[in-house]
């Protein structure tokens, strides 16, 4: 279900993130930095581990 979960979110997000060869992780964090992803995700997983 996690490795689901996280494919998921991979696939929806990798268009909208910028692509860096340099640091590629930089990236996906600033982006969700920028986004305020991190306390929206870790929302919706604490809510799907309740259900």
């Amino acid at each position: 279900m996690w490795k689901d979960v996280t494919q998921n979110l991979y696939n929806t997000l990798q268009a909208q993130v910028p692509k860096n060869r340099m640091d590629p992780r930089q990236e996906w964090l600033t982006f969700f930095d920028k986004n305020d992803l991190f306390e929206s995700v870790d929302e919706s997983l604490i809510s799907i581990e309740f259900e």
